[in-house]
Parts: structure tokens; sequence; C-alpha cells
């Protein structure tokens, strides 16, 4: 556990400092919570902290822009986070160190953001959608990104499996369960994977590439 501790210091800063800002901010909506319960994601009313900062047409077009920013660090019950902790630990590891953490912070906005702007556009007015998962997805779609563009062989074929099946996964899960923004994750996904596609990765990650290519005569 600690090795693992470091290596998010060291090597994963930015998936680190994700993870820890949504920890507080759900502390927040725990604390700030009355008859909503933050814990369990239930109750007669949201908590004022997740009321504040969720994706809601009516508040955004009243000029709340935030929203669609602060939507991506909110989550409906400790499930909810959980879930999406472990999603993005799971593949910021993987991505920071070969993104580099600017270039990974850059795909990770413009997923939360797309993903936002999906919700606000497509999802009924009168529904309420947050959760980091459509930024996740956009690091899903960065990852297969890096399968197709990067890799060869069983590697490839490795990264892409890695990538489609908690995509297809997300998907599926989302379209039968009507309380789900669908729309924030596909939103996240193509935005995260356009992103991904403009930046590329990290040029020591693409140098190191290339140099264990050369030594394993990968095409």
């Amino acid at each position: 556990m600690l090795n693992f501790s470091r290596y998010l210091v060291s090597r994963a800063r930015v998936t680190a400092a994700l993870a820890i800002t949504c920890i507080v901010v759900f502390g927040l909506e725990a604390i700030g919570s009355t008859s909503y319960d933050a814990l369990l994601g239930t109750g007669r009313r949201l908590s004022p902290v997740l009321a504040f900062g969720v994706v809601f047409r009516p508040a955004i077009d009243a000029g709340e822009w935030w929203r669609l920013i602060t939507a991506g660090f909110l989550h409906f019950g400790a499930i909810h986070l959980l879930l999406n902790l472990y999603a993005l630990v799971y593949v910021g590891v993987a991505l920071e160190p070969r993104f580099g953490s600017k270039r990974f912070a850059g795909i990770y906005l413009a997923a939360l953001v797309g993903g936002n702007l999906a919700a606000y556009q497509f999802q009924s007015p009168q529904t309420f959608s947050a959760g980091a998962s459509g930024a996740i997805m956009g690091m899903f779609g960065a990852m297969a990104l890096i399968g197709l563009r990067y890799l060869s062989g069983r590697q490839q074929w490795i990264w892409l499996q890695s990538a489609v099946f908690p995509i297809v996964a997300t998907l599926a899960f989302g379209f039968s369960q009507p309380n789900i923004s669908n729309a924030a994750h596909i939103g996240g996904l193509l935005c995260g994977f356009v992103a991904a596609s403009l930046l590329g990765v990290s040029p020591d990650w693409k140098r190191l590439l290339a140099a264990q290519q050369r030594a394993t005569g990968a095409p």
C-alpha cells in the first residue's frame, strides 16, 4: 500500500489530486446533508453542496456555468463515489505516466466539461446529473487511442480490451437504468478520445516505447 501511494505521488500526481478532491467534496456533501442522505444517495432533497453544483439546465441557463465543472467532482452516495474512484485510479495509473501530468489533466478536463455539456444539452431539463464517470469515460477513450495509435500485436489487444470492456459495460448499464446520464458518458468518451488525439502522448514515453519496440523487433 505504501509503495502504491508513493507511485501515485511520484508518477500519477494529477490522478491522486483528483481522487482526493472527490473524497473531500463528498465529505462536504455528507456534512451539509439534512433530509438527503449523502452516504446512501437517498432522501427527499439533495444536500446543499450537491444542489449547488450538479448539472441542472435551468440553473446553468440562469448563469451558473460553473456547474459544468463542479458536477464532475460530486457524487450521489458512497457506492457512486467508490466505483468512480476505483475506475479513476485504474485508468489514471495506466495513462498519466504515458501522457504526462499536464496532458493527462487537459484530457480529463476536456472529457469532464464535454460530458457535462452533453448532459446539459440532451438530458431532460428537469433532471440533474453529477459524477466523475463522464471524465473517466474520456480517459478510457484515451486508453483506446493508445492501443490504436501507438501499440501493436499483443500489447494493442490488451490495451483495447482494457478500454473497450469498461466502456461497453458502462454504456450498457446506463441504458438499462433511467436515472443514469448516458449523455454524459458518451460526451465524455468522445471528448476524451479527441483531446487525446490532439495532445498526443508524452515525448519521453514515445521515445521509450520506440526503444522497446526496436529492442523486441516489434513493428
